[in-house]
């Protein structure tokens, strides 16, 4: 990683890109030496990636997939829906509840 930015406009793919390209040129860096760009799977950035490098250059990160992959099973399964959302109420309490959390 060279650069965390702020994107202070929609984040398309056109102005992702623009801002990758301007990264670039504040680092020196060629587009052409950027060999892969790791990201998640979000159509923006696909897409910004894609138009800036070339469709070869774009890998999806695995654990953000896998993540995915997870949350849409947890979604597609009521028992483990519910199970999450005892599990949620519970953590939610003791966050909320100093005498839980610190017991005299």
């Amino acid at each position: 990683m060279i650069s965390v930015i702020e994107l202070s406009k929609s984040h398309t793919a056109n102005y992702i890109s623009q801002e990758i390209i301007k990264c670039l040129n504040e680092w020196d860096i060629p587009k052409d030496n950027i060999m892969a760009v790791v990201s998640d799977n979000g159509s923006n950035i696909t897409k910004s990636i894609n138009d800036t490098f070339g469709n070869h250059r774009h890998v999806a990160c695995f654990a953000h997939t896998i993540n995915l992959v997870f949350e849409k099973s947890v979604k597609t399964t009521d028992t483990l829906t519910d199970l999450l959302s005892k599990v949620c109420s519970i953590v939610k309490y003791f966050k909320q509840s100093t005498s839980q959390t610190h017991p005299t």
